[in-house]
């Protein structure tokens, strides 16, 4: 049993086996789509009715709005932020490891 990892960074381990930035983009994600659909939900808003304001197909925001896939468009995601009356921005940070001080 390799103990390696206890008490360690979780961060570390997925680094270590190549998966990190996979990880934070799927978490990342489903972050976003759970915002999209709480502000779709509070304006009222169905998938239809958004796809039609932002002017995107239905297909396109299907896309965006799956959890699961990793590609979006920036394009749509600015259209669909705006329609929802928001906007998003990306921002980069440097990479926390447990062996900074």
């Amino acid at each position: 049993m390799n103990l390696k990892h206890i008490g360690g960074n979780f961060d570390d381990l997925l680094q270590e086996k190549g998966v990190l930035g996979e990880v934070d983009a799927l978490a990342n994600k489903r972050l976003l789509v759970l915002r999209l659909n709480t502000l779709m939900e509070n304006q009222g808003m169905d998938r239809q009715q958004l796809a039609k304001k932002a002017g995107v197909s239905e297909s396109s925001l299907a896309c965006l709005l799956d959890k699961n896939r990793l590609n979006l468009c920036l394009l749509t995601l600015g259209k669909v932020t705006t329609a929802l009356g928001t906007m998003f921005s990306i921002g980069l940070e440097p990479q926390q490891s447990s062996n900074r001080q």
